[in-house]
């Protein structure tokens, strides 16, 4: 009996020695519809012959009778529907596809972006469960009244005014404000493209500009002023905005799709997408973004866009011209463009500091690049909606983005609060460190200079034409390349022979022994030609040690009786086979009082090796775009060379004095210490993979949308080495002054954009 109540199971019957396949069906069992299950009609009506139920489990063949006690035959289509049974015509239907069937497919096609399937059904099925999801089913205007972006999951987060925000948002202080701010990141995809396979007539649009997408025929209205536009120029080093106009369309209706998220969190905006005709242009994203922002009260909009620094020339007169209301509710000061933080990178260097998220105060550490997260998820849909007609594609693609939605907005609680407790954390961190640097920076540059640098910060912040703090003088974000590495290196050298007239031994012995057996440890398997340069260092460095002996006995005439046995027998007879092994003896090796001078060749070395780093840090971006191969690493081997130096006598005052006060300035100099100004606080390990990376071009990667993930390096991380500590900047040496300046600026934003964070995440949470 149970049987008459369960039509899509499927029987097995048993045939003289086993059971075989069979189906309700032919065994004569016939599901009634309309009435209660097992009850007869008075007036049943026979479905079709061959009528066919898709089902979890397969595809079933069952015979069912329709209840003709309710009257019109139209009426057939609410009894499969009251069955759960979703029909594939409104009309005499001979196929139905189960709910549970459509749930199933609709959950996978969603999560997984698993092949297109019931076309047509599904395409009814996710508008009905969408309006249904978003309230439209009990409202009195029905679905026809369905506002526009109604269907949208939209950010929980997010400032929405007399949704999440406290009554009195607009009365909070100036420089609070940024707690409401709206950050929108924009950002265009050209791998969602469709071909042109049916008309609007054949398969009319059944939810215009009611989710994601704007509304199709004003769009294309818009458009149609701009059909030569062509204005993107080439600041942006990305291909894909050279190449967005170039590439083939042909036979294809839309060639990609530009899209607005919310840039602190990735949840998509409603009305927030718009197809691409030609590529990527101005008038689709002038449109897209007017749609996005209609009827929001927001106080201030911050808008990523990696070519935000040519989308906002003439920004206000294509506003004018689309929505006077936008240049009546905002101006220049409440809408601030800026460009993601790993795109920065690729535009011209000139006049592009103020696009940058790092020194852009209100911001918090909003990277910007949550666009892309998105973007990877839907991409995997892509071969699929590229076949389908437009309106299909537009509504799968507005439930795929849906879908995305209500997954991060379930997710923002747990995903904030880690942020929060990551934030809390990295500003305690560099706060701490700003505290100490400028506070070692007042001891040596005065609180005048501190002050006047803080005015200059706080005058850029309000007009960015004033000069940038964040740059030193030159043209760019990075030290002025109008100094080839040539020049650079001459200056060095200058440096260099001032301190050998000053008598400062650059190249003492016990320096080219330390520097020799270097060589030797790090070259295992040498070349001929490299054996040949070290049987002739090692004949220089024999000369130079007998001559070290010779001057040696005039000043320390009563050594030899200081040694003990062995000792003596390194000093009669050295090993001239490996001169680096020879022990040279020197006061700092014998426990006595503490020798004039060591201090100061300490002091010295700290001093070369500050001056190699600051030489790396303003050659490294020139070498890594202009030169590869072995120069690049002649700077880095002073750099160590100046590192050993400084190693030894610091061990050597240590055995000299003992622990003391004068550690706090001296400290022992660890491999992790020894990082540019500009250069980030990483290990040896860390910092040769980020050279790699940067070598083998991640930034084109990004460019061509073939990462989603993000490196957790950066200028929001770095910290000082507490080698830049207490050092005197001179009032001739202008360069090194204007260096320190740009760093302490660049601490102080660090400082200022997590203390932002925190308040931020306080408030979305």
């Amino acid at each position: 009996m149970k049987h008459w109540k369960l039509p899509l199971h499927w029987i097995e019957e048993w045939q003289i020695n086993h059971f075989w396949v069979t189906t309700l069906k032919q065994l004569g069992a016939t599901y009634q519809l309309g009435h209660t299950p097992g009850k007869a009609c008075l007036f049943p009506k026979n479905a079709h012959v061959d009528f066919t139920v898709i089902h979890t489990n397969g595809i079933h063949n069952v015979a069912a009778r329709f209840c003709g006690c309710q009257g019109p035959s139209h009426i057939n289509v609410v009894q499969l529907l009251q069955a759960c049974w979703f029909p594939s015509t409104p009309s005499d239907p001979h196929t139905c596809t189960t709910f549970p069937c459509l749930c199933l497919f609709h959950h996978l096609n969603c999560l997984a972006k698993i092949q297109a399937a019931f076309l047509l059904t599904m395409v009814q099925w996710r508008l009905l469960k969408t309006c249904k999801w978003r309230g439209r089913a009990h409202n009195q205007t029905g679905v026809q009244g369905t506002a526009q972006g109604e269907l949208a999951v939209e950010c929980p987060a997010c400032p929405h005014p007399g949704w999440n925000l406290p009554p009195n948002w607009k009365e909070y202080p100036k420089e609070l404000q940024f707690l409401f701010y709206m950050f929108l990141a924009i950002d265009a995809n050209f791998r969602l493209k469709n071909k042109i396979v049916l008309n609007e007539i054949k398969n009319p649009l059944l939810s215009d500009g009611w989710a994601y997408f704007v509304r199709k025929m004003e769009y294309m209205e818009h458009l149609k002023r701009y059909v030569n536009q062509t204005e993107i120029s080439s600041c942006s080093g990305f291909a894909a905005m050279f190449l967005a106009n170039l590439k083939n369309v042909k036979g294809l209706q839309t060639s990609g799709v530009a899209g607005i998220c919310c840039a602190r969190h990735g949840l998509w905006q409603k009305n927030g997408m718009g197809d691409l005709q030609v590529g990527e242009r101005f008038c689709n994203i002038d449109f897209v973004f007017t749609k996005t922002i209609e009827g929001e009260e927001w106080i201030c909009i911050i808008i990523s866009y990696d070519i935000s620094c040519q989308w906002l020339v003439n920004f206000w007169t294509r506003m004018e011209e689309i929505d006077p209301n936008i240049c009546i509710h905002y101006n220049e000061d409440n809408i601030i463009f800026m460009i993601p933080k790993f795109h920065v990178k690729a535009h011209q260097e000139v006049n592009h500091q103020k696009f940058c998220f790092d020194y852009q105060p209100g911001v918090g550490k909003t990277h910007v690049e949550t666009v892309e997260e998105g973007w990877a998820s839907s991409n995997k849909a892509a071969s699929q909606t590229k076949e389908m007609s437009a309106a299909s594609r537009a509504l799968t693609l507005d439930d795929i983005f849906g879908f995305f939605n209500w997954q991060l907005a379930q997710s923002l609680d747990r995903v904030l609060a880690k942020r929060l407790i990551r934030a809390v954390k990295e500003f305690k961190i560099h706060d701490h460190n700003f505290a100490e640097f400028s506070e070692s920076l007042r001891e040596s540059v005065g609180d005048n200079t501190i002050g006047w640098w803080d005015k200059m910060i706080e005058e850029w912040d309000k007009d960015k034409t004033k000069p940038c703090p964040y740059e030193l003088p030159g043209d760019g974000i990075f030290p002025s390349e109008k100094m080839s590495l040539k020049e650079v290196e001459i200056e060095l050298a200058k440096e260099e022979h001032k301190a050998l007239a000053r008598g400062v031994n650059v190249h003492s012995s016990s320096s080219c022994v330390r520097s020799r057996a270097l060589k030797i440890k790090t070259t295992p398997h040498p070349t001929p030609t490299q054996m040949l340069e070290f049987q002739c260092e090692a004949s220089t460095l024999l000369r130079n040690i007998q001559s070290f002996r010779d001057f040696q006995s005039l000043l320390m005439p009563t050594l030899r009786d200081y040694l003990n046995e062995s000792q003596k027998e390194s000093f009669d007879k050295p090993d001239a086979d490996n001169p680096e092994n020879i022990k040279l003896f020197l006061p700092s090796d014998f426990r006595s009082s503490a020798r004039n001078g060591v201090c100061a060749q300490v002091c010295d070395s700290l001093k070369r090796l500050r001056q190699g780093l600051r030489a790396r840090t303003m050659t490294s971006e020139f070498k890594l775009k202009n030169i590869t191969g072995q120069v690049r690493n002649t700077r880095t081997q002073g750099v160590y060379k100046n590192k050993l130096s400084y190693w030894h006598p610091q061990s050597a005052i240590l055995s000299l004095k003992g622990h003391g006060e004068w550690e706090k300035e001296l400290k022992v100099l660890e491999d992790d210490d020894v990082w540019g100004l500009s250069e980030q606080a990483l290990s040896q390990e860390e910092r040769a993979q980020e050279e790699a990376r940067r070598e083998r071009g991640f930034i084109d990667e990004v460019a061509q949308g073939n990462t989603t993930q993000l490196p957790s390096m950066g200028e929001s991380h770095r910290t000082f080495s507490w080698i830049w500590y207490n050092q005197a900047v001179s009032s001739s040496d202008a360069s090194f002054e204007d260096a320190v300046r740009v760093e302490y600026a660049k601490a102080k934003a660090r400082a200022d954009r997590w203390e932002e964070e925190v308040l931020l995440l306080v408030e979305e949470l």
